[in-house]
């Protein structure tokens, strides 16, 4: 901000500018010695206002949208009609599969399921929503689970959500391929609310902009890439909105809700239809060398298995944590794998051989994790 904006002034300058008025005015010096009782009153009052003058900048900041932070920058985005997108909770449906089907078994909504540690050691839990009955001659079933507390981090990769902490006998779990129903989401950053702030203008217009699709969309809790196609790609008059979400490809929920909100704020002229981004797998195969001195290859397998779910975890690049990406805005680089497996303790040294280079992703897809094969070898030593 333009510091001749406010003309910031300190205690001593205050006090200079105080005297020299009294002086001016035949004030009796005696009066503004150092120790006096008169003086001292005044510094200190120059003291509180020159505290009140250093915080003017801060307060001017927080005023306009560009430069606001916090809740701040939510009193800001409101005068828009703008609101924060709030952190919520993972729901999704769980698998249970027993072999030994001649009794009839009931699992009591409550009961919590987990998946294993991630790279800090942390277990993301769920909860059943629904008893789950399983009758006598019934091998698997499903039922609805919440996530223990809400963010981006609950929506697990398919097959890791697999420990049952509630005893019940002869029965396992595990969170298959669309388990998802609804991604959970992080609290939106002050990045992000202020983009689409900024671009609340776009949805006043009337007519078919892409701009205004993509501030209507973005709207949703979840999305995190919209993409517009309006060349007509079903003809004349259509356009198709790609949504990407906080989970790589949206859910179903997400995409139904684009579309109400199309059909009610949208053109009544055109054919605008919201799709989920189509995913694209990409299979992985890196060869890992560790020292064996300080480690063992069942380590080192489990630490670079976390690091690849990692890789294709979307929506969490703000967590600074070391690890790269994917971004639904660009396309997917090997280079990826490398960095992130490369940290990894105690690997000196990792080749990828699957996949190659870049990976061309157009914009109605999203690369997802396909098969993941990990070989691990112990290093040469010089």
């Amino acid at each position: 901000m333009d510091e001749d904006l406010i003309q910031a002034k300190t205690e001593d300058e205050l006090l200079e500018e105080a005297k020299q008025q009294l002086r001016d005015q035949q004030f009796p010096a005696r009066l503004l010695r150092k120790g006096g009782v008169f003086y001292t009153l005044l510094a200190l009052f120059f003291r509180a206002l020159a505290a009140l003058y250093g915080l003017l900048p801060v307060i001017v900041q927080q005023m306009f949208v560009h430069s606001a932070t916090g809740k701040w920058l939510d009193v800001a985005a409101r005068e828009y009609g703008v609101f924060r997108k709030q952190a919520t909770k993972t729901t999704g449906k769980i698998t249970f599969t027993r072999t030994d089907t001649s009794q009839r078994i009931t699992i009591p909504a409550g009961s919590i399921f987990s998946t294993d540690p991630d790279l800090e050691g942390n277990e993301r839990r769920y909860y059943l929503t629904e008893n789950v009955v399983m009758a006598v001659g019934v091998a698997e079933a499903e039922g609805p689970i919440e996530a223990e507390n809400a963010g981006a981090a609950y929506n697990a990769a398919s097959g890791t959500i697999r420990n049952l902490l509630t005893f019940i006998p002869y029965v396992s779990v595990e969170n298959r391929d669309d388990w998802l129903e609804r991604e959970g989401t992080d609290e939106e950053t002050d990045e992000d609310l202020r983009a689409r702030t900024l671009n609340r203008w776009e949805q006043l217009s009337t007519g078919g902009i892409r701009d205004y699709y993509r501030s209507l969309v973005e709207s949703i809790n979840g999305v995190v890439a919209v993409h517009i196609e309006d060349d007509h790609p079903r003809g004349e008059g259509t356009a198709d909105i790609i949504i990407s979400s906080v989970a790589g490809v949206p859910s179903d929920s997400i995409v139904q809700e684009a579309q109400q909100l199309i059909d009610e704020k949208g053109s009544i002229i055109g054919d605008i239809r919201a799709f989920a981004a189509e995913p694209v797998e990409i299979d992985v195969h890196v060869v890992l060398y560790y020292d064996p001195e300080y480690t063992t290859p069942e380590a080192v397998e489990a630490e670079a298995t976390l690091r690849i779910q990692e890789t294709f975890r979307y929506g969490a690049s703000n967590l600074n944590d070391g690890i790269l990406r994917v971004d639904p805005r660009y396309p997917f680089d090997s280079s990826m794998l490398y960095s992130n497996l490369r940290n990894a303790s105690n690997v000196v040294r990792v080749d990828v051989l699957q996949p190659v280079g870049s990976v061309t992703i157009t914009r109605r897809q999203v690369a997802v994790l396909g098969t993941v094969q990990i070989d691990v070898q112990e290093a040469d030593r010089i």
